[in-house]
């Protein structure tokens, strides 16, 4: 285990090891490598499941309108509900990052070879995006952008209501919110946060 992204919110690695060719072939699929940070964190950790307890304990992050980059990683200070529209907006829940090969546990669960797949990403969203986790109640999913002037930002994603109509609404980034600049500040930003103050910023 490398020691740039370390365990926090009771991060679990419980997927194995993948060949580079697969990172590789991955990175052929999509027609761009992925950016910097993301690699290293798919080296150290493949994938990881925050482990907590919903109704006590949260793993978010800090979400901002799309084009609003003021602040990448707030002081947990001032990361108060009360303060949302001067810091950020809002926050986002995480509860696992996808990964390369699929844990023998779960044969279902999604990998970054079909992330785009979900709830209709590929329609949804510019091609530019690649969906890489979900929240707890996978209404929110997290991405990044792999190309543009953008490349390497990370972006929470809300799965709409309405179906897709390409050319009408969609592509689109109207659901998007803005995260970080790269992967190692979205997992800087990442905190524990108790159910009680969780829920003041769902109100």
């Amino acid at each position: 285990m490398g020691q740039k992204y370390r365990s926090k919110c009771n991060a679990t690695p419980e997927f194995p090891e993948f060949d580079e060719d697969e990172l590789l072939q991955l990175e052929a699929d999509l027609g761009v490598t992925l950016p910097d940070e993301y690699r290293e964190f798919l080296h150290e950790w493949n994938g990881v499941v925050f482990e907590l307890d919903e109704h006590v304990e949260h793993a978010v992050c800090p979400v901002q309108a799309f084009d609003n980059h003021t602040e990448h990683v707030p002081e947990w200070g001032v990361w108060t509900a009360d303060r949302r529209a001067s810091v950020f907006d809002s926050v986002a829940c995480v509860e696992r990052l996808f990964w390369l090969t699929k844990p023998a546990s779960d044969i279902n669960i999604p990998t970054l070879f079909n992330s785009n797949e979900l709830f209709g990403f590929n329609l949804w969203a510019p091609p530019q995006y690649l969906l890489i986790g979900v929240s707890v109640y996978t209404i929110g999913m997290l991405c990044v952008s792999l190309a543009g002037s953008n490349r390497g930002h990370i972006y929470s994603w809300e799965t709409p209501i309405e179906p897709p109509i390409v050319g009408v609404n969609c592509p689109s980034v109207e659901a998007f919110g803005w995260i970080a600049p790269d992967f190692s500040e979205l997992w800087a930003a990442i905190r524990c946060l108790p159910d009680s103050i969780f829920r003041e910023w769902s109100e």
